[in-house]
């Protein structure tokens, strides 16, 4: 995992890019933010890219105080001119409202306490539609927030513990009633992982009823009577709003949702809209699916500026890097004060033939130090990898090279890093050499 959409050392070198280009002030004032666990983290990160991808397009403003007294987030003068505000829109208010990951983390935390395994937990919750502005929303059938350990601990607990002492496996608790609509499935042994299902209640359902036209409906406000063109550059902080809609007539795209606001506020000239779409994932694919950025680009109908305003966002947006992780583990990742895991799991390995079992051996930069400074335990590792420990008896793991390669008297020859770019790792190689008698027997 990273610390945000984007890699930390893409967001880095883009903070170096900008120097000259803003002011210091501005610039010290998104590093502090960038530095500071909490949700205006990813709007601090999608200011700076916004700002990186203008930087040489012509002469740019940060939080220029005009003659109304308002400090929009950009003033630019380029192949044309504009005033815009930059938000990060997110689903926070919706799942709120919808709080499942907690139900879910809930259910797992009081069930463990019991003996069971960590996963092996199947939550399925109903949901019903009420009427939102000009459209529909749906909300799930579980508690409130406030309620959640309340009722797996009253509602759900009592009748697990029951089949527990019966011998039950699976464990099946369903409640249907008029507001709560649930079943958890519990199995005793599990791979890990925990399963569920329910309504995407985050969909945009109402054309003026979700987080999107709501964001655009706020900066509207503090854009008013400011002279020029104005718009708005609304970016991607997860929420559903800003994505494909799902399987659903009634779902609402952002297109529409962009073009119905343009219609209710003519005061605004245009809306860049910034998303990171994840390709479709197969149930049994392995490798990491492919992410990119996706943009939605509407003016007022006959704005003479369309065509070099296009213009110029199509340059911005190639200035952005390569997405490295979904808007939702992004968003988590911006929470947490300690950057998350690199290439932590990965590498390979080299077979090198009978005198040489392995001959090179390429691991995570980061987990090694991590392994060297104690801060990531062998045990751990092992774990990570899938690696039997040397008093493990798990004839299906692969033991952990480092013993296989020391046992049998090799050392290392050579090391190299490889660098990994703008991603936030590099690699180590480790190149190993036939037996050495410092460390193995005479031949």
């Amino acid at each position: 995992m990273v610390d945000m959409i984007f890699s930390r050392r893409s967001i880095q070198a883009r903070l170096n890019d900008i120097r000259g280009k803003v002011t210091d002030g501005a610039r010290a004032e998104l590093v502090r933010k960038l530095n500071v666990p909490n949700s205006h983290r990813l709007a601090a990160m999608w200011e700076l890219l916004v700002i990186h991808g203008l930087r040489d397009q012509g002469e740019l403003a940060i939080e220029e105080e005009k003659v109304t007294g308002k400090r929009p987030d950009i003033t630019f003068n380029g192949a044309t001119s504009f005033t815009a505000d930059i938000t990060t829109v997110s689903d926070d208010g919706r799942d709120e409202e919808n709080p499942y990951d907690e139900l879910s983390q809930e259910i797992e935390r009081q069930k463990t306490k019991l003996g069971l395994p960590i996963g092996g937990v199947d939550v399925r919750v109903g949901s019903y539609r009420e009427r939102a502005g000009k459209g529909e929303r749906t909300n799930l059938k579980i508690p409130r927030r406030g309620k959640i350990r309340e009722f797996v601990r009253e509602r759900i607990m009592p009748s697990v513990r029951q089949q527990l002492s019966e011998d039950s496996d699976p464990i099946v608790v369903a409640i249907d009633e008029d507001e709560i609509e649930l079943s958890v499935t519990i199995r005793r042994t599990s791979d890990g992982y925990s399963y569920g299902s329910y309504a995407a209640y985050s969909a945009p359902q109402s054309l003026d009823r979700n987080p999107l036209y709501n964001a655009l409906k706020a900066k509207a406000k503090q854009l008013k009577s400011l002279e020029g063109v104005t718009g708005i550059i609304v970016c991607d902080g997860d929420t559903e709003c800003l994505r494909k809609p799902g399987i659903g007539f009634q779902n609402f795209t952002a297109e529409q949702i962009i073009e119905h606001f343009l219609s209710q506020n003519s005061s605004i000239d245009f809306v860049l809209a910034v998303s990171v779409h994840e390709e479709q994932r197969h149930v049994l694919q392995i490798d990491p699916p492919e992410r990119t950025v996706r943009a939605v680009f509407r003016t007022q109908r006959g704005l003479p500026q369309s065509p070099a305003l296009e213009k110029t966002f199509r340059a911005m947006l190639a200035e952005l890097p390569a997405p490295v992780c979904a808007p939702i583990n992004g968003a988590t990742r911006a929470l947490e004060a300690i950057p998350k895991l690199g290439f932590h799991g990965g590498g390979s390995l080299s077979s090198g033939g009978n005198s040489v079992p392995i001959s090179k051996l390429k691991i995570s930069s980061r987990e090694l130090m991590e392994v060297m400074a104690g801060d990531l335990s062998v045990e751990r590792m092992n774990e990570m990898r899938r690696w039997k420990g040397r008093k493990e008896n798990a004839p299906s793991k692969m033991g952990n090279p480092f013993q296989l390669m020391l046992d049998q008297g090799h050392l290392p020859t050579s090391m190299k890093v490889i660098s990994g770019g703008e991603k936030d790792d590099d690699w180590i190689e480790i190149e190993f050499g036939p037996p050495d008698p410092a460390i193995s027997k005479f031949v």
